[in-house]
């Protein structure tokens, strides 16, 4: 317990640490990490919480897409393009796309939980023009509902059960 303090600190280092994350946590946060279903890292794009607050929803990001993707107009309109070099992360010198054509969830629990065990998953945020784009492709996606446009559109605000640590 010695460790987890310093001279002058008024909370433990793990405390600090959970609110130095939670306060990182707001639409556009890019992430990398496994989601569910994909067997390699992906970077993923925070852009909503449930209103129960269980679920995190998340956009990926492809740096190899598909053929469809390119070809067919429905679909392309559905994704934000990424130039090479816009984002230090992204490391190939072909464009990268969001996929704004379904949602990830996963347990926000988790994801934050994730998050302070291994704040170097956190790589940055959206640019505010690609957090636009995003908004305006979910906006057009007729395959959300309006509670699902909601979580992307509507400001994200953290539920202060995800926030114990800062209460």
């Amino acid at each position: 317990m010695r460790n987890s303090l310093r001279r002058g600190d008024t909370c433990p280092l793990l405390i600090k640490k959970k609110i130095e994350v939670l306060r990182k946590i707001q639409r556009g946060l890019v992430i990398r990490g496994h989601i569910p279903k994909i067997d390699h890292l992906k970077y993923f794009i925070l852009v909503g919480i449930s209103k129960d607050s269980k679920t995190a929803y998340n956009l990926l990001i492809n740096s190899e897409p598909s053929v469809l993707i390119i070809t067919n107009p429905t679909i392309r309109n559905l994704e934000v393009e990424i130039l090479p070099g816009t984002y230090q992360f992204l490391k190939k010198p072909t464009p990268s796309y969001i996929n704004c054509l379904k949602y990830y969830k996963v347990d926000s629990f988790d994801l934050i939980n994730g998050l302070i065990d291994n704040p170097s998953k956190i790589c940055g945020y959206l640019t505010p023009k690609h957090l636009w784009q995003v908004v305006q492709a979910v906006e057009n996606n007729r395959s959300f509902n309006s509670e699902e446009r909601n979580i992307v559109t509507v400001p994200l605000i953290l539920p202060s059960r995800l926030c114990p640590a800062i209460r």
